[in-house]
């Protein structure tokens, strides 16, 4: 009879040390769930803010390029025109020349 009861203490026991050690793992499972997300989160933030950053650099180089671009154009006009105001001078001359019978 005593040896039952032994059986029957050691199984109760046993019992609720798994039944702790379920809610121990339990708590544990759920901890690391928690921290996963505040660490997906932190992660997430992390590269918004890197994806912000990086808008900014490109945005900042697209008009750096557009403004370079423009001086670039506006120089290349300026020496067309330059180059158009000379043709027109000598066409003018020659035409100039051309009434007065100079060749």
């Amino acid at each position: 009879m005593e040896l039952i009861e032994d059986i029957r203490r050691v199984e109760s026991e046993s019992d609720r040390l798994i039944a702790a050690a379920r809610h121990e793992s339990d708590e544990l499972i759920r901890a690391a769930r928690e921290e996963a997300k505040k660490l997906i989160e932190s992660m997430r933030q992390e590269c918004r803010q890197a994806e912000a950053e990086l808008l900014v650099q490109y945005e900042q180089q697209a008009r750096e390029s557009v403004d370079k671009q423009r001086e670039e154009n506006k120089k290349q006009t300026e020496a067309l025109l330059a180059s158009a105001r000379k043709n027109w001078s000598r066409a003018v001359q020659l035409i100039v020349d051309t009434i007065a019978g100079r060749k």
